[in-house]
């Protein structure tokens, strides 16, 4: 009889060994970690493959600026790309540069909205008008007699007598740009417009006080639209002028160039050999100078507040881009629509293959996607294909959002989804 041992066992159980659940990665498109091209750019503002495109040489320095920050800065996707690239095209054309000051009167409606009126109708010229305007009262104004003889004054003596005689004038004909009445003698002529006569106490004319034709004046002009909001103080402080738009974002508001300012020092962008900059410093008053218009002057500066804005600004830009919505985009970059009909073309553009490749990008998706994945881009799709109308504030055209070509990607997709169904 064999001796057993108790407390040994007598069949040893193979170790079982736990197979690893090998974890999927998510797919990402091939495209998002691509270099953007000049001929993408050149696609997206022409939808021409050879496309013609003014400045080639100052898109080639913003393009080098832009793809060493991508991957780090929020353009590392197709539909985030096409988006920056698109309405930068429709707010600077790629141009490091300052925001036009050169407006018709009729044009400064755009400042306007239901909540505050910049440039008033019916308004008596007030204290703070007439010292903005102070400089250029006499290329405004005209005084005739009676004989309708010159009146000579200087711009202080007219300051005193508009302000005594409570003239009543649309303010945008002070600003912006003014053409003139049509000559009843002559429809083709435009003459200066008459604002008041003044009487003597005989009821005789003393004098007449003319509306002249003028050009714009764009530092008054863009202080007072800009004035008292976004950390810029009162129309007089000229910081509406000093912290208008500039760089390829055209970054405006003094809280604006603070926040880069603190964004930059935070968050270093590679291979900066400039430091730290404060860009709201003025570094000559009398002038208006200042390191804001660094943002202008460098394309470096210029590129990097575009970047900081579509991270941080307005609730981060970038968002709106991962939702394919040209319509929130515009909103989060321009405040309202101005520009929506160029902002509406350019994205149009940037979704076809010659372009970013939005629509490659949604293929590649759904291909090799999970179902949640999958479902996403049909209903973005489907989003990219409702009729969505919204009036561009500049030009007053009411722009379709609607993009046609979103339907083929469509019966593409729903055919492949159709065979699957057939082989089960």
């Amino acid at each position: 009889m064999a001796n057993i041992t108790f407390g040994e066992p007598r069949f040893i159980k193979p170790e079982l060994k736990v197979k690893e659940v090998e974890k999927k990665e998510p797919y990402k498109c091939t495209h998002c970690d691509e270099e953007i091209t000049l001929e993408q750019i050149k696609y997206v503002m022409t939808g021409k493959i050879d496309g013609k495109i003014t400045d080639e040489a100052n898109i080639k320095k913003v393009l080098e600026f832009l793809n060493k920050y991508r991957t780090n800065y929020k353009l590392d996707t197709c539909l985030r790309k096409a988006h920056f690239i698109a309405q930068v095209g429709a707010e600077s054309k790629f141009k490091s540069t300052y925001e036009g000051s050169v407006y018709q009167s009729t044009g400064l409606t755009i400042f306007n909205s239901d909540k505050i009126v910049r440039f008033k109708t019916n308004q008596e010229i007030d204290e703070t008008v007439l010292e903005s305007l102070k400089d250029n009262l006499n290329s405004i104004f005209k005084l005739v007699d009676k004989d309708d003889k010159i009146i000579t004054k200087t711009n202080d003596e007219l300051k005193t007598l508009l302000k005594t005689q409570k003239i009543i004038i649309d303010e945008k004909e002070l600003y912006g740009k003014y053409i003139g009445e049509k000559d009843p003698k002559n429809s083709k002529l435009k003459i200066d417009k008459l604002i008041k006569e003044v009487f003597k106490s005989d009821n005789k004319i003393d004098y007449r006080i003319y509306l002249k034709i003028h050009p714009a004046f764009g530092i008054p002009l863009l202080s007072r639209a800009y004035a008292n909001r976004g950390g810029n103080k009162d129309e007089l402080s000229r910081d509406g002028w000093k912290f208008r738009g500039k760089g390829i974002k055209q970054v405006t508001f003094k809280d604006n160039y603070s926040n880069f300012t603190k964004f930059r020092k935070n968050n270093p962008f590679p291979d900066d050999p400039n430091g730290d900059i404060d860009f709201t410093v003025t570094t000559d008053n009398d002038k208006l100078k200042g390191n804001f218009d660094k943002l202008a002057d460098e394309t470096i500066f210029g590129v990097q507040s575009a970047i900081w804005y579509w991270i941080e600004g307005n609730g981060s830009v970038y968002k709106n881009g991962d939702l394919d919505d040209v319509k929130k985009v515009t909103v989060a970059i321009n405040g309202g629509y101005n520009g929506l009909e160029n902002r509406d073309e350019y994205i149009k553009h940037a979704r076809q293959d010659d372009g970013l490749k939005v629509f490659k990008h949604y293929k590649l998706e759904h291909e090799n996607g999970t179902k949640e994945v999958k479902e996403t881009i049909i209903k973005r799709l489907k989003f990219l294909l409702e009729t969505r109308n919204q009036k561009d504030s500049a030009t007053k055209k009411i722009v379709n959002l609607k993009d046609s070509n979103a339907q083929i990607l469509l019966n593409e997709l729903d055919v492949k989804e159709i065979k699957k169904e057939d082989k089960k």
